[in-house]
């Protein structure tokens, strides 16, 4: 399916995500190598810290910073795009304003690729590229149906009055490749009074094991991305994509 064309997507972040199994002899100075040789484009280099997780004296899970590095986050100077290097992988992060798949996936692999010859990865074990969108409703709307195909109801004999809302899918396509977690929120922190702010996140993924340049990866980041437009697509109706445009 093509991506549909709006004037005003309603993308916040576009990541394109890739997990590897590093060299057991990695060394950790080959990620400052890598920061280095893409300083210009991301002169902001932050560090990336491994978070334990344990339960505190209420039992609720609370994160400790641990000591070690897990990997860094470089920033371009406008903050529009991210790199993560880390010891899972490699992230390439669009933040708005987001133009096209085909932009995004070629600035994306030009950095995969360095990454691929200074880091040299053993094995690619997960694809996926995920969508983050904002998508702003009006609060004169009489139902989120009017907007959404997508999403969870209400008994006819309850309240339909909605303060908050958080639902997740998750999904396979029909020829089992791919598998998408879909989540949909209402963003309280964005309430204005005249628009309910309904984050819409998709997020396709595939595990597998692949030799890192084995053309297969890009095959099955093809399918991710007319996965993900299709259930973006046949989610919102007519009327909700015409707030796009």
């Amino acid at each position: 399916m093509a991506a549909p064309k709006f004037t005003n997507p309603p993308v916040t972040e576009a990541v394109l995500d890739l997990r590897v199994k590093l060299p057991a002899s990695f060394d950790m100075k080959l990620f400052d190598t890598y920061s280095e040789k893409v300083k210009s484009d991301f002169p902001t280099k932050e560090t990336q810290w491994i978070a334990n997780f344990k339960l505190d004296a209420k039992e609720k899970v609370a994160a400790i910073q641990s000591n070690e590095i897990n990997g860094f986050f470089l920033k371009s100077a406008d903050g529009s795009r991210v790199i993560q290097i880390k010891k899972e992988g490699f992230s390439f992060n669009k933040l708005k304003p987001y133009d096209s798949w085909e932009n995004f996936s070629k600035d994306a692999f030009s950095y995969w690729n360095l990454f691929l010859e200074i880091i040299q990865p053993e094995e690619v074990t997960r694809v996926a590229v995920r969508y983050i969108n904002l998508i702003k409703i009006p609060t004169t709307a009489k139902d989120f149906e009017e907007y959404f195909l997508t999403i969870p109801q209400i008994g006819p004999n309850l309240p339909q009055l909605v303060s908050e809302q958080f639902m997740r899918l998750v999904i396979n396509d029909e020829g089992g490749i791919n598998t998408a977690i879909i989540s949909q929120a209402i963003d309280v922190s964005k309430l204005d009074g005249k628009n309910i702010p309904f984050i819409f996140d998709i997020d396709v993924f595939k595990e597998v094991n692949l030799k890192p340049n084995d053309l297969k990866i890009k095959e099955i980041l093809e399918s991710q991305r007319e996965f993900k437009n299709r259930i973006f697509s046949e989610s919102l109706t007519d009327k909700a994509k015409e707030l796009f445009n």
